[in-house]
């Protein structure tokens, strides 16, 4: 669902003569090297993230209590 949003978005992003992928494309930015850095970026991260699990939540408005942390979600949801 969270992955048909967010393509949704990129895609209504893209239509838009003033979102900020014509911006990048008006203002010459190669978007085929942009998305492979991302890519890249992406499985990093991912690697980063199954080797030592996900990083402990930080909040900077909610204060007083204690945060527990749960079990790490199962590699079946993590999608590369």
């Amino acid at each position: 669902m969270l992955s048909e949003q967010i393509e949704h978005h990129v895609h209504e992003e893209e239509k838009r003569s003033d979102g900020i992928f014509a911006q990048a494309r008006a203002a010459g930015l190669d978007m085929d090297a942009l998305g492979a850095r991302m890519l890249a970026r992406k499985q990093e991260l991912i690697a980063q993230f199954q080797a030592r699990g996900l990083p402990s939540p930080e909040t900077r408005t909610f204060t007083g209590h204690d945060l527990e942390m749960s079990e790490p979600v199962d590699e079946a949801h993590v999608k590369p």
